[in-house]
């Protein structure tokens, strides 16, 4: 689905909540909600504990667990801000559903300091704020395909995966960037019924028997992108097969008009030739 399409689909929600392009995302503070304000506040002391930390007694290993777990509390944070806003209404979720697949982006950014103290900031240090915006799947793959492998780090035996091989009614695909110069964190995110306003995404029964139902398994997603892919091909071939069959409509409407055209100058030049015989006829008459 494209930006105009999709922006229509929401034309009667409230304006700004939800953006499809990076440009058009606004800059949201981590002041609202002070669990994001503390969570990221955080990540100072986690670094200054990095540079004391020795590897012989196993701290590094410790510390590499902490900073995983920030990670991951941060991250839960932001996909919990997003999902609440999903959230507002029963018809705000089903059209969020109606956009088909799909990933957040979410990215983060710092509040423009560079200095403090006269010492210098590691910019992924100072992080104060965030923007998301959701993004179709085919525009992605028209727009995206280099950065899957590169920027977002992906690798290239599990694209498809993370495109196609998920549950559209009770999963949500993040990619969350500014954690980590070029590169984006990955997440699928399986909605819950014991979420704060959980019952307002599953108010259908399918929709529900998803949401209830176990995680998927890898194998399941590989067979899910493979069955994509080849529908995809079965799209592509008969995307060819009209192609070819209207060239050759209209090859054949070409040679049919000329076929008239020839008909048409051919009794044209019958009837020029009968009116030539009469004139002459008509000569000779006159002379005799």
């Amino acid at each position: 689905m494209d930006v105009a399409r999709c922006r229509q689909v929401f034309n009667h929600d409230e304006p700004d909540w939800i953006a499809f392009t990076a440009a058009d995302a606004k800059w949201v503070s981590f002041t609202v909600d002070p669990r994001l304000v503390s969570t990221f506040g955080e990540l100072g002391s986690i670094r200054c504990a990095r540079f004391k930390t020795g590897t012989a007694d196993g701290s590094a290993q410790l510390l590499e667990q902490r900073v995983c777990e920030w990670m991951n509390r941060a991250e839960s944070l932001l996909h919990e801000w997003v999902v609440r806003a999903i959230l507002q209404s029963e018809k705000r979720a089903a059209r969020f559903r109606s956009l088909g697949r799909g990933w957040i982006f979410i990215q983060l950014s710092s509040n423009g300091v560079r200095h403090a103290g006269g010492k210098a900031l590691d910019a992924s240090e100072h992080r104060t704020r965030f923007k998301w915006w959701f993004e179709g799947v085919e525009r992605m793959v028209r727009n995206r395909s280099a950065e899957f492998t590169t920027s977002i780090n992906l690798p290239a035996d599990e694209v498809d995966k993370w495109l196609y091989g998920y549950s559209l009614n009770s999963e949500l695909v993040f990619a969350v960037r500014g954690f980590a110069p070029r590169s984006a964190t990955m997440s699928r995110c399986k909605m819950n019924e014991g979420f704060c306003k959980g019952h307002v995404w599953s108010s259908t029964e399918q929709v529900y028997d998803e949401v209830r139902a176990p995680f998927l398994s890898e194998e399941t997603r590989e067979q899910m992108a493979i069955k994509h892919e080849r529908e995809r091909e079965r799209r592509r071939a008969k995307k060819e097969r009209q192609k070819v069959n209207k060239r050759t409509e209209k090859e054949r409407e070409k040679e049919e008009r000329e076929e008239t055209e020839r008909r048409e100058a051919s009794t044209a030049f019958d009837a020029l030739l009968e009116e030539l015989k009469l004139e002459e006829k008509e000569t000779h008459l006159e002379a005799s």
